[in-house]
């Protein structure tokens, strides 16, 4: 009974957050809109434009080709990132050789790296490719933080008890960099998103969520404008909800 009350106490305390910002942004479009040449658009707006693109295969195809790119590079950068963190951990003198490069490659802005790459990779893999190195340093140097935090002593007792190494991995180190490695994870794919479409933006990707944002911008249709990124931001929540599914699922252990 206390955790129904809790759950429809979350509901409503969301429901009224999201209700709040809609009407705040109705009230400062209607006072803006006054002294513009071109209105911008209202949640109203919005809505309708949302609808008309849902009616749109263009609309499918691009959502279906952006998340895929942006899937492709994230899971490519988790794989990667788990696997080179293990390694740096293991062996410092991996760890020292790359970090110059992992900061330069967190340092260095996005829109940048999309014109450096622009310059020898094909457009068509750019968006996947910028996904990957956006994520890539998080989960690199998240798994090698949260290996160093795993009790030592408590795995040397494990293997002296005769513990296998993969039920230490299991029941010792899984339980110790979850927590760490579940919110690099998240934050992770938050930054694929949004570097995956940017990198749409820029090199005006064919099928993408980043195409329609460009033609929407240069056809000053501004309510498509909006309408996308309201889907991408949906989007992005809804690849997050999956994640934390998924792991509370046992992803991990």
């Amino acid at each position: 009974m206390t955790t129904s009350i809790m759950l429809k106490n979350k509901i409503v305390r969301k429901t009224f957050i999201a209700f709040f910002w809609i009407l705040l942004w109705q009230l400062l479009f209607c006072f803006v809109n006054k002294n513009l040449l071109i209105p911008m658009p209202t949640p109203v707006m919005t809505v309708k434009a949302i609808i008309r693109l849902l009616g749109s295969l263009s609309f499918w195809l691009a959502v279906a080709f952006s998340l895929l790119r942006v899937v492709i590079g994230y899971i490519s950068a988790v794989v990667t990132g788990i696997f080179m963190g293990y390694i740096s951990f293991k062996v410092k003198t991996v760890s020292e050789l790359f970090s110059p490069v992992l900061r330069l490659i967190k340092a260095v802005p996005v829109a940048a790296f999309i014109i450096l790459v622009f310059l020898w990779v094909d457009t068509a893999h750019i968006p996947q490719l910028i996904a990957f190195l956006t994520v890539l340093p998080i989960i690199w140097e998240s798994t090698e933080n949260a290996l160093s935090t795993v009790d030592k002593g408590l795995t040397e007792m494990a293997k002296v008890m005769g513990m296998k190494g993969k039920n230490i991995l299991r029941y010792i180190v899984f339980p110790e960099i979850k927590p760490i490695l579940t919110a690099s994870l998240i934050t992770g794919l938050g930054f694929a998103f949004k570097s995956g479409v940017a990198a749409e933006v820029i090199c005006k990707s064919a099928s993408s969520l980043g195409e329609l944002l460009w033609v929407g911008k240069t056809t000053i249709a501004y309510d498509e404008v909006f309408a996308v990124t309201a889907v991408i931001i949906l989007l992005s929540i809804l690849l997050e909800w999956i994640i934390k599914k998924l792991l509370k699922g046992g992803v991990l252990p």
